[in-house]
Order: structure tokens, then C-alpha cells, then sequence
């Protein structure tokens, strides 16, 4: 019964997301159809999450999400059905790494904000440096996958409009490092990983990454 009632919903959210938006969802190809790694996405609303889930089954993905999504009955009810990890940013992430960890063996995808939270002016915020040290662990690949649009859908929906989301997948790459690196590199690791987000988005969008430093060599570019 909570199969059925789940791909129900999924349907519904399919039909609406279409009503909301219109976006190049041909580019979603480019990511592989086998294998585990990590994708991470520049988090605007509550749009990415079910675009990218839904346009990319039946590959099987998880998503790690701040632990106050289960406040949200329907958004709580969604998490649990899609094998939502919780991550409570005020504890140490350990429990949360090991479900990721098993979520990579398994080879599916695991998608993860580097923001740890929603942008609320749309331009992307500063990366939190939990995603360096789960790739590391995992000697995970990472694509990024950038989108421009939907930080308009609030206004659009009020005037009857639909919203263009534009989405760009970038390169898949490993970050070079030891799994447990210290403070001033897992800086830089964090620096070059939030570089390969950005520059997926219009510079507008880049926020403190628009002219960030980073060190291409802390990249091995796996394509």
C-alpha cells in the first residue's frame, strides 16, 4: 500500500513540476547509467529535489537532508520513502557518513547540497565542508550538476507563469587528498569542489565563488 500511495505522489509531483516549469532535462543523460558517486546541486527550493530524483530513475539516488525536513508532514513522509539520510548539523555527522557510506557500496547515487541549506537570495552560499571529508572517505566520484531558474518560481507562480530552469551538468571528478585532511586543506579541497559547482551558474549566481582561489591540481577530473 505505501509503494502504491508513493508512486501516486510521484506521478502527481511529475505532472506538477512539469505545470510549474519547463527545463532541458537532456542533458541528465550525460550522467552515468552504473556506478556509485555523489552529486552535488546548488539548493534554491523545493523544485531540484524532485526534478532530479524523478528525471533520473530508475537509477536508485538518496538524498541528505537537514534533520527539520521531518517537520514538514508530507516532506517528512516524501524523505522516508525516498531513503532520506538525516544530518542534524548541530551533532557530529557520524551516523549519517556511515549510511552515506553504505548508500556508495551499494553503487547507487547520493545527492548532497554542499550549502547544508536553502539559498535564499539564489546565488550560491558557502560550502560546508562535510561533503570533502565524505568524498574523501568514500574515494567517491562527484558531479556537479548547476541549475539557474528556479529561484524565480515564488514570482512566477503569482503572475501564472512558467518558470525556465536551466541545468548544466559539469565534469565528474575525485578530490586528491588523505580522507582525514587538515583544516587549511580541506579549505582548499572545499574551495576547488565549490569552483566546479559555480561555474556551472551564470555569474550573477556565483555568489562568494564567483572569484574564489582554488587549486585544480586537489582535482583528478575522471571523464
Amino acid at each position: 500500500m505505501r509503494k502504491a500511495a508513493s508512486l501516486i505522489v510521484e506521478v502527481g509531483l511529475r505532472i506538477i513540476v512539469r505545470i510549474l516549469a519547463r527545463f532541458n532535462t537532456g542533458c541528465l543523460k550525460a550522467i552515468p547509467k552504473t556506478g556509485p558517486f555523489i552529486i552535488i546541486f546548488n539548493h534554491v527550493n523545493f523544485l531540484e529535489l524532485p526534478l532530479l530524483y524523478l528525471w533520473l530513475k530508475p537509477r536508485l539516488i538518496n538524498f541528505m537532508a537537514k534533520v527539520e525536513t521531518w517537520e514538514h508532514p508530507f516532506l517528512g513522509w516524501m524523505a522516508d520513502n525516498w531513503e532520506t539520510i538525516k544530518v542534524n548539523r548541530g551533532e557530529h555527522p557520524m551516523e549519517a557518513f556511515k549510511k552515506a557510506g553504505r548508500i556508495l557500496d551499494e553503487g547507487r547515487i547520493l545527492m548532497v547540497s554542499p550549502e547544508g541549506t536553502r539559498s535564499i537570495t539564489g546565488t550560491l552560499g558557502k560550502g560546508r565542508e562535510g561533503t570533502v571529508l565524505l568524498a574523501l572517505r568514500n574515494n567517491a566520484i562527484i558531479i556537479p550538476v548547476g541549475h539557474n531558474g528556479a529561484e524565480n518560481i515564488h514570482e512566477n507562480i503569482k503572475k501564472f507563469r512558467r518558470t525556465r530552469v536551466i541545468l548544466q551538468v559539469g565534469r565528474p571528478f575525485r578530490l586528491k587528498g588523505p580522507p582525514h585532511p587538515g583544516k587549511a586543506l580541506r579549505k582548499e579541497l572545499n574551495d576547488a569542489l565549490m569552483r566546479e559547482l559555480a561555474v556551472l551558474l551564470p555569474a550573477e549566481q556565483r555568489g562568494i565563488h564567483k572569484d574564489t582561489p582554488f587549486n585544480p591540481e586537489l582535482l583528478e577530473y575522471t571523464d
